[in-house]
């Protein structure tokens, strides 16, 4: 099922990787909410802020971020203005990090040059990352100008480069966690998943009920992380258990643990 606010490739390879400025949203967690609303026609693939990237649609489809330019995109959208002086940017560090961590392992996943483009670059069809306003002058199709002349490019390519995010415990520091365990963990993780995804418990028998945080991994938790690995594109999650490929989205959305 092609989720609502995408499309699909049509068979179209990967070749960008499109940064953009939410231009109102200041955290990633409005914009989610933002793009969720009925009528919204807009989309990303990741929404970054200054402490969380949240995997908001699956790379395998389009999004509606750049009109021509969507299936061969992927798509990365900053919680920032494209007025923002160089300055203003450079205050926000960690975000920039976080996002050059996702466009790195766009650009090592997808085989794209993890070099800035210039408009003419973009408009002869080249490979490597670049703004949406490099596809308006280089295409000469649309008028965005994000994320603005005055974002750092050349911090931002150093980060993709350097290695993306700033150096912590990572996914790892995250426990493994398995259906019918009890622990702080597990209740660590429901606190989360009500503060972050409080929608999630209107899958459970009572709607109005969030996630009780017992620390028992037991069928609600299981009901609300089977719906998060849907969310994030973990293929046959059943949601009874953390396992590897689920704590690092879950670190992605910034839980820690």
């Amino acid at each position: 099922m092609i989720p609502r606010g995408s499309e699909s490739r049509a068979g179209t390879r990967i070749s960008l990787v499109s940064v953009h400025t939410a231009e109102g949203a200041t955290t990633a967690a409005s914009l989610e909410h933002y793009l969720d609303q009925p009528g919204v026609e807009a989309s990303y693939h990741r929404l970054v802020d200054d402490t969380q990237v949240i995997h908001y649609l699956p790379d395998e489809v389009a999004c509606w971020a750049m009109l021509s330019g969507n299936h061969r995109s992927v798509q990365l959208c900053f919680t920032g203005f494209a007025a923002w002086p160089r300055a203003e940017w450079l205050a926000h560090d960690t975000m920039l990090r976080l996002g050059a961590g996702v466009a790195r392992e766009w650009c090592a996943r997808y085989g794209i040059p993890a070099v800035k483009l210039t408009p003419a670059q973009v408009g002869a069809n080249a490979s490597g990352v670049m703004g949406h306003w490099d596809w308006t002058l280089g295409k000469k199709e649309g008028t965005h100008t994000d994320p603005g002349g005055n974002f750092p490019w050349d911090v931002f390519i150093g980060y993709v480069n350097l290695g993306g995010p700033p150096p912590g415990d990572g996914p790892s520091g995250i426990p493994l966690m398995n259906y019918g365990e009890t622990s702080d963990a597990v209740r660590h993780l429901q606190a989360f998943m009500n503060r972050r995804f409080h929608s999630y418990s209107h899958m459970l028998n009572n709607p109005d009920q969030p996630l009780l945080e017992t620390g028992y991994y037991g069928d609600s938790t299981t009901a609300v992380i089977k719906a998060f690995q849907r969310r994030v594109g973990i293929i046959g999650g059943d949601g009874r258990n953390v396992g590897v490929q689920t704590r690092a989205k879950l670190f992605e959305h910034g839980f820690r643990g």
